[in-house]
């Protein structure tokens, strides 16, 4: 929970706002957030694992970089098992899918988590493109929408 404490608490500090107040999502948080007592053992996650940060050459994996977002957390925070890219490919090769009711709940934070990651640093990086920006508001509104109906 700490990492959603900061990131809200970022974004309150940046005048960030969107659809649903702090608050309030703070409560939507708190009241889904007793499955995270699932997570028996963290491990070294990437979390900014995608194309571009993993090199291939002759079609097998040479390095994985750029890991300023790594953490020790749920194996399934993992960015690949994320809304964004969530593919049968990544799950076979993961050895694991997302089963259970818990690991679903747990999943559905770690994408609000992540929607609001983008939608706030925004603000931080002092993006000028507006058609960016833009697209991190309506990501973040639907992210929040799902979150409510996870």
């Amino acid at each position: 929970m700490n990492l959603m404490d900061d990131i809200l608490t970022d974004g309150e500090e940046a005048g960030i706002t969107f659809s649903i107040d702090y608050p309030e999502l703070r409560r939507l948080i708190e009241e889904k957030s007793d499955v995270l007592d699932d997570v028996k053992e963290p491990v070294l996650v990437s979390w900014d694992l995608w194309d571009g940060n993993v090199l291939v050459d002759a079609g097998r994996i040479t390095a994985i970089i750029d890991f300023e977002r790594s953490l020790w957390a749920d194996p399934l925070m993992e960015h690949y098992f994320s809304h964004f890219n969530y593919t049968p490919g990544f799950v076979k090769g993961y050895g694991h899918a997302i089963t259970t009711e818990s690991e679903l709940k747990r999943r559905s934070l770690y994408d609000l988590y992540f929607d609001l990651v983008l939608r706030i640093e925004c603000a931080y990086r002092q993006y000028d493109n507006q058609e960016h920006v833009n697209w991190t508001i309506h990501n973040l509104e639907e992210g929040i929408e799902r979150f409510r109906l996870s």
